[in-house]
């Protein structure tokens, strides 16, 4: 009899431990969008939820592609709390059987890296190249690109050399040089003592925006280099890296 009790104590005792850790759920973990037109952009909130016993931190939010753009509309979740991840599908550019993924890092130490899916079967119509602009005008054969087209001055900068503890700024800009509005989806960062702030996520055609971006150089020697990831709905560079590099003395 005691023995049986004993166990049951350390049956109880390992699950309230286990609980003390944050566990992320998500509902529905895929979805079918159906059928779209092309060019339509699509909706569907998932919910996350904290089932475990600590706050749950959303560190990250990513899509397998740059047409797909996800927001939570929290990061942290306290035990039982629960938000929605908000994501739209562009289908401009696009055509026929899509699957997008989208992944979710967390500080949940059984799954770090949660994911959702979909589908959407995009249609066109019967739509011949949809994409070009032709310029009629005599003697010319010039066409307009009709999808967004996110196009950086630069993509690569050196900071040189700067002393531990400074903060640096350094500032890409950029122009949408296609023929429909570019959206800006995620912006992902590596390495510590790094943070962005865009102009905005919506550029018309023609129009400039730009990405400042801060490095803070504290606790930092030697050699380094950032990476900065860049989505868009640009059909032809969905993501785009920017490196920025920099020398860190004593």
């Amino acid at each position: 009899m005691l023995k049986r009790y004993f166990f049951m104590i350390l049956f109880i005792s390992g699950f309230t431990f286990a609980q003390q850790f944050p566990q992320i759920s998500i509902t529905p973990s895929s979805y079918d969008m159906g059928d779209i037109k092309a060019g339509e952009k699509v909706t569907k909130i998932y919910t996350i939820k904290n089932v475990g016993g600590e706050i749950l931190d959303i560190k990250e939010v990513r899509a397998s592609c740059g047409c797909t753009a996800a927001k939570p509309g929290k990061n942290k979740l306290g035990p039982g709390e629960f938000t929605g991840l908000e994501v739209t599908f562009n289908s401009e550019g696009r055509e026929g059987k899509q699957n997008k993924t989208v992944y979710i890092e967390t500080n949940d130490p059984s799954h770090a890296t949660a994911k959702v899916t979909f589908t959407a079967n995009v249609l066109t119509g019967g739509i011949a190249n949809t994409n070009v602009i032709s310029n009629a005008g005599i003697g010319s054969n010039k066409s307009v690109l009709k999808t967004p087209k996110l196009s950086f001055t630069e993509k690569v900068h050196d900071l040189g050399k700067l002393k531990e503890g400074k903060v640096a700024q350094y500032t890409f800009n950029f122009t949408n040089t296609g023929g429909s509005p570019l959206d800006i989806g995620f912006v992902v960062t590596t390495g510590p003592g790094i943070a962005t702030r865009l102009s905005g996520r919506k550029i018309e055609p023609g129009k400039k925006g730009y990405l400042k971006v801060d490095i803070d150089t504290s606790n930092l020697k030697g050699k380094i280099a950032r990476n900065i990831k860049v989505s868009s709905n640009d059909p032809t560079e969905p993501t785009q890296t920017l490196i920025l590099t920099a020398d860190i003395l004593k």
